[in-house]
């Protein structure tokens, strides 16, 4: 329960890697599925998300998915958004 109380998704909409710049493509729906870790030991962490990367996903409006790996935001270190999606550029001071 405790895990299943922590989740929280968040929309994405991404341009696949092959049209960024180009102006090209249309976008695809992604999700960010944040959960709060269910152990501070980080090799069980490590198998956790393993594990968790490992599951099928099925929805009605999208078919079948899998968890892709993390993104790697060059601005802020987020692994929640890319580079060009980061919102610290667009913040005041």
């Amino acid at each position: 329960m405790y895990i299943h109380t922590s989740i929280i998704a968040k929309r994405l909409n991404l341009v696949k890697e092959e049209d960024i710049g180009t102006g090209e493509g249309t976008t695809h729906l992604a999700w960010n599925i944040f959960i709060f870790p269910p152990t501070s030991n980080h090799l069980a962490l490590i198998e956790w998300c393993q594990s968790i990367r490992t599951i099928v996903f099925f929805t009605d409006m999208n078919g079948a998915s899998r968890a892709a790996r993390p993104f790697n935001c060059m601005v802020c270190r987020s692994i929640a958004h890319p580079s060009g999606m980061c919102p610290y550029p667009t913040q005041r001071g």
